[in-house]
């Protein structure tokens, strides 16, 4: 029997999130919420700037980086029902479920 795969959820993507969910892929039904679809390296930004690097270097989106079995969900999180579980995405009537 298959062992239901524990479901993460993971809000914001900056430089945690982004790495939380490059660590854990492949440990459960992972999602990512983000307020951008990409993320922006910043150190970089000097770079860009400078034409020594494109945009795409510093600012790739989030389903370029992330394993296909990782979900991805461009919102701003309004609200967290921590005993139920549930976060609210602003404008979606669905819920983001976790385990």
């Amino acid at each position: 029997m298959t062992e239901k795969q524990p479901r993460i959820l993971i809000i914001g993507g900056g430089f945690g999130g982004l790495f939380a969910v490059l660590d854990l892929a492949g440990t459960g039904d992972i999602t990512l919420v983000s307020d951008e679809d990409h993320f922006l390296f910043a150190p970089m930004l000097y770079e860009y700037l400078s034409g020594e690097v494109q945009a795409w270097h510093i600012a790739p989106d989030y389903k370029e980086l992330l394993e296909k079995s990782v979900h991805f969900v461009k919102g701003v999180v309004s609200a967290i029902d921590l005993d139920r579980r549930e976060v609210t995405i602003e404008g979606r009537p669905e819920k983001l479920s976790y385990d």
